[in-house]
């Protein structure tokens, strides 16, 4: 912002009304600057008036221009405050975290990991070494600034959340548990799917010669009941649920 030259800065007022021009420069959606009141405004001379001379014309006009000055300082100190309040962040709520080495020590003495995570120990901790490079958070300082002194999820904390949501427990115990809010609660979900997703050993492996193929049906008849399970080469886990044709007396209009 191009200050006149003519500007008196030994008076606070005029120095305060460019400080707030400079300040009300940055803020790209509001079109202050363009007011014709801040246009109608002209450069001021500071020659002081002589002495025993009655107010004029001229200074009664230049009254109304300090007076409007004054009264657009203030607008401009206000938005500028305004607008600072409304990009304030929040202080993040900080919850104490489970220990997971606890935590699962616990449920292993109680013999209820299996029931809780629908996978064993071993299991959780081989699915951990797979994903484990796909979830170390990237930047940990940078986390720590941005979350005000909270430290980010380990990849475990991370795992266990998403495995406890897709084993059909409630968002609102695992997230209290796992000390992070709603919306981190769902990031974290995402991000671990994704890195299943991208995982190439968990990447399904589907038979592609005549020999795989007779090994694969020749394994699943193994672990069928009585070898009942025949020329069967893949499986895939899911749910079909049972529905009929509605009636015409049940369908209304």
């Amino acid at each position: 912002v191009s200050v006149p030259r003519t500007v008196h800065f030994g008076c606070m007022r005029c120095y305060a009304f460019c400080i707030s021009v400079q300040l009300m420069h940055s803020l790209k959606d509001l079109d202050i600057l363009s007011s014709p009141l801040l246009i109608a405004m002209g450069p001021v001379s500071t020659r002081p008036p002589h002495p025993g001379t009655r107010p004029c014309a001229p200074t009664a006009r230049r009254q109304r221009r300090w007076k409007a000055e004054d009264e657009l300082c203030g607008l401009l100190v206000c938005l500028v405050m305004f607008k600072r309040l409304q990009n304030k962040k929040k202080d993040p709520v900080v919850r104490e975290r489970v220990s997971w080495r606890i935590h699962a020590t616990t449920l292993i003495q109680e013999s209820a990991f299996q029931r809780y995570y629908r996978m064993s120990i071993e299991t959780f901790q081989e699915l951990l070494c797979i994903l484990g490079k796909y979830l170390v958070v990237v930047d940990y300082y940078q986390s720590v600034r941005r979350s005000r002194g909270v430290p980010p999820l380990t990849p475990t904390a991370m795992l266990q959340c998403a495995v406890s949501w897709l084993a059909g427990g409630s968002y609102h115990h695992i997230r209290v548990i796992t000390g992070i809010s709603t919306a981190s609660f769902y990031r974290v979900d995402y991000k671990v799917m994704y890195a299943i997703n991208d995982a190439e050993e968990l990447a399904p492996q589907f038979p592609k010669t005549s020999d795989e193929l007779k090994a694969a049906s020749a394994a699943f008849q193994a672990c069928s009941n009585y070898g009942v399970i025949s020329d069967c080469v893949e499986v895939i886990d899911g749910w079909l649920c049972p529905i009929r044709v509605p009636r015409q007396a049940e369908c209304g209009r």
